[in-house]
């Protein structure tokens, strides 16, 4: 086992299973968002958030950050209806997961959650980031997330064909969530062409291509 520290615990308020997985705090206190997804089983969600929150580690070291990476995952089983009381009692839920472990940890938005959910989070810890402006906090990080896409994009281009110049080229992007459906504005402006998948039918653009979800797999 590489991770530092692991934990799966049912929320004592909301019933659902809560997964936080510390990688590593060798270089710093962890940090790594909270993922709030359908999961046929609990223990695909702790498969994920090891998975993720070993990622997160790689990254703040790529960024020379002085941060570990973790990660925390909320398994909702599949079908399963979050309403607004039971999310409430959820994110209190994680809150109070996160400040069992004394600092080690701070999380803020992922798939499943936003700058309103951190607020909510920090109701029962200050370890939390990228809460609303108007909370404190330093906002919605999406499209600032969505532009190191497009920057690390425009590396990889320049680097495999010698020009970091993104028109005309042919894209995938699966998801069109906060982060994604902020990439797919600005891969638009730039004149690419783009192929995406979501489950989610409202989230459909203009001069996109989209494929159903059970495509996805051919973009």
């Amino acid at each position: 086992m590489e991770h530092e520290h692991v934990v799966t615990r049912r929320g004592e308020r909301c019933g659902l299973p809560i997964t936080i997985a510390v990688h590593s705090t060798v270089r710093g206190r962890s940090a790594g968002g909270c993922r709030i997804a359908h999961y046929p089983h609990w223990r695909d969600a702790v498969t994920d958030a090891l998975r993720l929150s070993a990622a997160m580690t790689g990254k703040c070291a790529v960024a020379g950050l002085p941060l570990g990476g973790a990660k925390t995952v909320v398994a909702l089983p599949p079908a399963y209806e979050l309403g607004a009381a039971t999310r409430r009692d959820l994110l209190h839920d994680v809150g109070d997961l996160i400040a069992s472990l004394d600092g080690r940890y701070a999380t803020g938005p992922d798939v499943g959650s936003g700058p309103d959910d951190m607020a909510v989070i920090a109701e029962r810890t200050p370890h939390v980031f990228c809460r609303p402006r108007s909370a404190g906090g330093s906002g919605d990080s999406s499209p600032h997330t969505a532009l190191g896409v497009l920057a690390a994009l425009r590396a990889v281009c320049a680097d495999r064909f010698g020009c970091a110049e993104l028109g005309g080229r042919s894209f995938a992007v699966l998801g069109a969530g906060r982060v994604g459906g902020h990439l797919l504005d600005l891969l638009a402006a730039t004149g690419a062409t783009i192929r995406a998948a979501d489950t989610d039918p409202a989230r459909r653009r203009p001069g996109v291509t989209w494929l159903s979800p059970e495509r996805r797999s051919t973009c």
